[in-house]
């Protein structure tokens, strides 16, 4: 990841987005989107990225959100947000990427409500918790040590299913969805920074990856 310093927290969050897009790819069906609007039971979500994959028979979301900061500490108050966020949609896990440190408070409520933490910096991710078992303690484990699907699952990680044609197509189609991110996210930089970008360019560009993720869940549905 570049340094995450010299990013807007728009571009931080798609840099978290494409971080998670390669380090997610050894799980069945992963993929990730920015900004999308989930339902809660006390309303709606803007979830700065969110993760979704099947593993161990289920399908599993990850709500991430990202704090790029430059001083303060992430504090338990926004942990403990984040946590009635996954409760209110439903989610399986949830992760706070920060470019600072955490309280104390804050690694106590992650580590007792099983969210993951992790510290961003110029040079290297850390992992503050880990999010998959409760009794796991509160550490700091690099990530070039520890893969993302490790991370998360401590190493119990389910064999891939064996290639075929209909998994290929899927993988196409994922590829697909992928590319047309990375152009989105190529315009809303420019965007952000004052360029003069066509919005409508950009809500077209939208509504094609919803097309495309419409599909391909419908061609992964159809598998069942």
């Amino acid at each position: 990841m570049e340094n995450p310093f010299l990013m807007t927290p728009e571009e931080f969050e798609i840099a978290v987005r494409r971080f998670l897009q390669k380090e997610g790819r050894a799980l069945k069906d992963f993929r990730v989107q920015h900004l999308e609007k989930i339902q809660g039971y006390d309303g709606d979500y803007i979830i700065d990225v969110t993760a979704r994959f099947e593993a161990l028979g289920v399908d599993f979301l990850v709500l991430i959100e990202c704090k790029r900061y430059t001083s303060d500490p992430v504090e338990r108050e926004q942990v403990q947000a984040l946590n009635q966020k996954k409760i209110s949609t439903g989610a399986h896990k949830a992760m706070l990427f920060s470019t600072s440190t955490f309280r104390n408070g804050a690694i106590e409520f992650a580590k007792a409500n099983r969210i993951a933490l992790v510290q961003v910096s110029a040079k290297r991710m850390s992992y503050a918790t880990k999010s998959w078992l409760p009794e796991l303690s509160a550490e700091f484990v690099s990530p070039e040590s520890t893969s993302l699907v490790d991370f998360l699952f401590d190493g119990n990680i389910p064999d891939e299913p064996e290639r075929n044609p209909s998994s290929e197509d899927t993988a196409l189609k994922i590829f697909s969805i992928t590319v047309l991110n990375q152009r989105l996210d190529y315009l809303r930089i420019l965007s952000a920074r004052g360029y003069d970008v066509n919005q409508s360019e950009i809500e077209n560009l939208r509504k094609e990856i919803k097309e495309e993720e419409d599909e391909l869940r419908r061609m992964q549905e159809s598998k069942i």
